[in-house]
């Protein structure tokens, strides 16, 4: 590792990375031109070339992901776990309300659902929405309708997650980790 200063005044250094000779030796404090423009280089794409900072080429940054493959595999399945975390955070919809897919409430509605179906239930049934407010369930058909949603929405969001971290486990390039996260981001 190599540390860029700016010319004049006094900052932190930046960390440098290179595969490059340069004309600093490793672990060597250098003063740059470029300090500024070098702060809005991610640090592992930041390249001494003779003497000169740059940001690297995206074919310098592919050798560099490709050789952290492991790691961004790592990186992108837990972006679609939190990606999940925020899908099952919104909820689903149902009569006009929105309703939790947490843990704990996703419990109560599929423990009414076999309930009903072992041994019944009295109805009108009494849900809470996402805000918390009161739902009725008048009647078994409904009950089943609104479980039917719920789970419907729980397995688009797992099973599009399940594809992903499919692909992403499979990749042999970085750009195909690349089109998984894109197509996280855009999951709804």
């Amino acid at each position: 590792m190599k540390i860029a200063i700016p010319n004049s005044g006094t900052y932190d250094g930046v960390k440098l990375y290179t595969n490059r000779s340069t004309p600093f030796p490793e672990n060597a404090i250098h003063p740059v031109n470029n300090f500024t423009a070098l702060l809005a280089i991610p640090e592992q794409y930041r390249i001494v070339d003779d003497g000169v900072i740059r940001e690297m080429t995206q074919d310098e940054k592919d050798v560099v992901d490709q050789a952290n493959i492991e790691n961004l595999r790592a990186l992108t399945v837990s972006q679609v776990e939190v990606k999940n975390q925020e899908l099952a955070a919104a909820g689903f919809s149902f009569g006009g309300k929105v309703f939790s897919l947490a843990p704990f409430d996703t419990s109560i509605w599929i423990g009414m659902e076999v309930g009903n179906i072992l041994s019944g239930l009295t109805f009108p049934q009494g849900i809470e929405t996402a805000d918390r407010e009161s739902y009725s369930i008048p009647d078994a058909a409904t009950l089943h309708a609104f479980y039917a949603a719920g789970m419907t929405r729980w397995k688009e969001i797992f099973d599009g997650a399940g594809t992903l971290k499919n692909t992403v486990q499979a990749a042999e390039s970085i750009s195909v980790i690349r089109q998984a996260i894109d197509d996280n981001n855009a999951r709804t």
